[in-house]
């Protein structure tokens, strides 16, 4: 029983040091920023969100049309944002 956990251990440290070399993400790392990404499109596409970056830029940007339905620009906006916060993600992480 010890040898075969011996084995286990080498063979994933070994994997460990494949996926190293050829800088793939391992599955957990996968997960884990697809968890954050979820949490920042939740967070950025939130109404309350919207509601923040209207009041910014209030009179600078129209993010919204008569209706009060969201455009192009505040789609532009949430879209760079959520680019920003990713790359900070990824870069903070590694």
């Amino acid at each position: 029983m010890n040898k075969k956990v011996k084995e286990e251990f080498v063979e994933s440290k070994i994997q460990e040091n494949y996926e190293e070399k050829n800088n793939t993400l391992s599955l957990g790392k996968k997960i884990l920023y697809s968890f954050y990404s979820t949490l920042v499109f939740f967070f950025i596409t939130s109404p309350v969100m919207n509601q923040f970056l209207q009041y910014i830029f209030i009179n600078r940007l129209a993010l919204f049309d008569d209706k009060g339905c969201p455009n192009n620009t505040l789609l532009l906006l949430n879209t760079f944002v959520f680019f920003v916060i990713i790359f900070m993600i990824m870069i903070l992480s590694s």
